[in-house]
């Protein structure tokens, strides 16, 4: 049995880039057992999977050249390893990698990384983060190999007191980053807000921003819960009646999930590898955007992509 270690970079988002590869080296070999070692508690992320792929929770001084060393002692379950794709550059990382002894240890290229590791490869920079997480396992995965993320049972029980009032109702759910395209951005969202009737409105970003604020004065009704964690944010993706972001990684989730999403940016070429596929909206000027789906790409007024948003979610 092929037994499989993935280092990937240090946020959680990286987790939902990541599915793409762990769902080849499923395909590629069915019984592989996959661990995942990260500084973050991922287990309730990739619950969701239906094949089990384990989690190691270290803490980020265990990646220290020496102490990398001992972690790799300490972590006893982590015996006969097969294959190591490890994303992080840092020597102590790469120390750990090669301390698992597994015949193939794959990474990226450079005069540092290549003592450590038995297969590396360049590092493309034509590529986004979730092409370059595949390309280093399997360049074949960025032609016509197709994949579908499929998810496991949906658990969207709810927090308690998630919405702080009796009746929550149906909602629209934005999670936004204002540090692009913030003009244009907030003029979209409020073309959206002006339209909506009988559905609550519920805004999340990473970051304060004054195009945040300026949206909650326009709108005071509003719900800002830019205050919720990123690992919380499926229990609203999963209940919302429809999802808008400019953030790669929460779409991505949202494919991962099930869920029919819009993304807010440029098209590529990633979204093959999911069942539910985004469309996307790509700003071309403060009144014009190009919308994509699979089937179609056209040049369209604001509005009459606020008309294909609607047309989906039934609003």
């Amino acid at each position: 049995m092929e037994k499989f270690v993935l280092l990937p970079e240090k946020e959680e988002k990286d987790l939902y880039l990541l599915l793409p590869l762990i769902h080849s080296i499923q395909n590629k070999f069915p019984d592989a057992e996959i661990n995942i070692v990260h500084t973050l508690n991922l287990t309730n992320q990739l619950s969701w999977l239906k094949k089990k792929v384990s989690c190691y929770t270290v803490r980020e001084s265990d990646f220290g050249p020496l102490a990398s060393v001992k972690l790799a002692a300490r972590l006893d379950d982590l015996f006969n390893i097969s294959h190591v794709l490890c994303f992080r550059e840092e020597v102590g990382s790469l120390h750990f990698a090669k301390a698992l002894k597994a015949k193939v240890r794959m990474g990226w290229k450079s005069l540092v990384n290549d003592i450590f590791l038995t297969h590396p490869k360049a590092k493309p920079s034509n590529l986004s983060k979730m092409e370059k997480y595949s390309y280093l396992w399997e360049e074949s995965l960025l032609g016509d190999k197709k994949y579908e993320i499929i998810s496991g049972e949906q658990k969207i029980e709810m927090p308690e007191n998630f919405f702080k009032e009796e009746s929550a109702g149906p909602f629209i759910f934005f999670a936004l980053d204002f540090e692009n395209e913030s003009e244009n951005l907030l003029i979209f969202i409020s073309k959206i807000i002006n339209d909506l009737k009988d559905f609550r409105v519920i805004v999340w970003s990473e970051k304060p921003s004054p195009y945040l604020d300026q949206l909650k004065e326009d709108y005071p009704e509003i719900t800002d819960a830019s205050e919720a964690k990123s690992e919380n944010l499926h229990h609203y993706i999963l209940r919302c009646r429809g999802f808008v972001s400019n953030l790669e990684w929460l779409n991505s989730q949202a494919s991962y999930l099930l869920v029919k999403s819009f993304y807010i940016g440029p098209v590529n070429n990633e979204r093959p590898y999911f069942k539910c596929r985004p469309s996307h909206i790509k700003f071309l000027d403060d009144k014009k955007a190009s919308f994509s789906t699979p089937e179609l790409t056209e040049n369209m007024s604001y509005s009459e992509v606020v008309d294909q948003i609607f047309k989906e979610y039934s609003l």
